[in-house]
């Protein structure tokens, strides 16, 4: 089972475009990477005692879900531990729906909320 939870303690974001060999010209490309992962003590999942291991999901556009997922979860340890995960994932942006759904995602008006979950 999973559970969500908000981390809150201010991620740092880096956006980076790229365009590997392989993609048409034309094609827009955003790279997705998660690094690096710090979870600060008021993070939810160190009072949960049915969560023992983390893993990030990442939302983008409609991307499915299982290919924007770390591919390990690690043990959860002590409040400010650094997690590496060391994922990136390519996303072709073919249309023009989805190159406006990007704009308004990295905008000034962003929400910039980003979701942990976690199993156990």
């Amino acid at each position: 089972m999973s559970t969500r939870y908000v981390d809150e303690s201010d991620p740092d974001i880096i956006y980076q475009s790229s365009m590997p060999a392989h993609t048409k010209k034309q094609d827009d490309v955003v790279t997705i990477g998660v690094h690096e992962l710090e979870l600060n003590e008021k993070c939810s999942v160190f009072g949960d005692e049915t969560c023992d291991k983390v893993f990030v999901s990442v939302e983008f556009l409609n991307y499915p879900a299982e290919e924007l997922e770390t591919p390990v979860s690690l043990a959860i340890g002590e409040p400010n531990q650094k997690y590496s995960f060391n994922f990136q994932k390519d996303c072709p942006i073919h249309d023009q729906e989805k190159k406006q759904q990007l704009a308004e995602l990295v905008g000034p008006n962003s929400s910039g909320e980003y979701v942990i979950e976690y199993f156990s």
